[in-house]
């Protein structure tokens, strides 16, 4: 279940063109919160790319209406997506079920995206890495 988002800080991650604070931002409500999202079709989950290195990204988002907006503001995604819905990942399932081939793929992350081309993208392996220091602090 989401944590509350209030919306002046939901306003707030929207307008900010900082992508490291949107990063940051990002891992620390994913680690409190204990799960991220991703959309997800009929077909599987909702990837970008591959972008011209040949890199196929994996948005994700640290609530689901931040997911829920992205469709509204890329155009393209909305199309593509078509009846996409965020879907919870525990971050727990995440690191150890998802990761590990997402890393093996050479996946990227493309982290909090809030409109075309304006995400933090990271490797997987580095997105795991934040991600594990981040729990490390709480847990």
């Amino acid at each position: 279940m989401p944590y509350r988002l209030p919306g002046t800080e939901y306003a707030a991650m929207l307008k900010t063109s900082d992508l490291a604070k949107r990063y940051g931002y990002c891992l620390k409500k994913i680690a409190d919160a204990g799960s991220l999202y991703w959309l997800e079709s009929d077909e599987g989950r909702c990837v970008i790319g591959p972008d011209e290195r040949g890199v196929t990204m994996l948005p994700i988002w640290p609530h689901p209406q931040f997911a829920e907006d992205y469709l509204t503001r890329d155009t393209v995604a909305m199309a593509s997506w078509f009846g996409s819905k965020p879907v919870e990942i525990g971050v727990h399932e995440f690191l150890n079920e998802h990761m590990p081939q997402l890393i093996t793929d050479g996946y990227a992350i493309a982290a909090f995206p809030v409109a075309p081309g304006r995400a933090a993208v990271v490797t997987a392996a580095e997105f795991e890495a934040n991600v594990r220091y981040e729990l490390a602090q709480i847990e």
